[in-house]
């Protein structure tokens, strides 16, 4: 079996590119929740940051 670093390099950037934009698109469904009850929010890229303390009912929607 031959070793065949083009395809190796097309799976490790295309691994890359897509959990990049996975975590992103993720983060993002977080953010349009917290939007849509009306809460303040920023994203980066692993995380989204929230500017006011969140009661727990609200919280829950935002996690799920």
């Amino acid at each position: 079996m031959r070793f065949h670093k083009k395809l190796l390099f097309f799976l490790v950037t295309a691994f890359i590119v897509f959990t990049a934009i996975g975590t992103m698109a993720h983060e993002l469904g977080h953010y349009f929740v917290a939007k849509v009850l009306g809460y303040r929010a920023t994203i980066g890229y692993s995380f989204t940051y929230f500017y006011a303390d969140i009661p727990v009912a609200d919280s829950a929607f935002i996690t799920a």
